[in-house]
């Protein structure tokens, strides 16, 4: 493959990562279940192709890769605030249960 198609492939996957990135941030502003498997897979496939693509050649997708990262960053951080506002629902939840079961409470 040469550096203008490895290029190219590139920016199509970078492409592929940011509409499944998208799509997982829509979820999880949602409060739904996101599946990140096909993301995982595709995230691994661009750094393969990243790292077959010859330095000098790098340049043009070096800041598309770099907002890659960053919109990944964001999605880490909405689904551990996600994460962290569902535990609290849950513990909260479980007290209240708890307070009803020992009180005689039915409610």
């Amino acid at each position: 493959m040469t550096a203008a198609n490895l290029l190219a492939d590139v920016r199509t996957q970078i492409d592929k990562v940011d509409q499944l990135i998208v799509t997982a941030r829509r979820l999880v502003a949602e409060c739904r279940a996101v599946d990140l498997s096909a993301l995982e897979g595709r995230v691994l496939e661009l750094c393969d192709s990243v790292g077959r693509l010859p330095r000098e050649d790098a340049g043009p997708v070096i800041e598309a890769i770099a907002a890659v990262q960053r919109r990944l960053h964001a999605l880490d951080e909405e689904i551990s605030h996600q994460y962290e506002a569902l535990t609290r629902q849950l513990d909260a939840g479980g007290r209240s249960a708890a307070i009803r079961a020992y009180s005689g409470d039915k409610a």
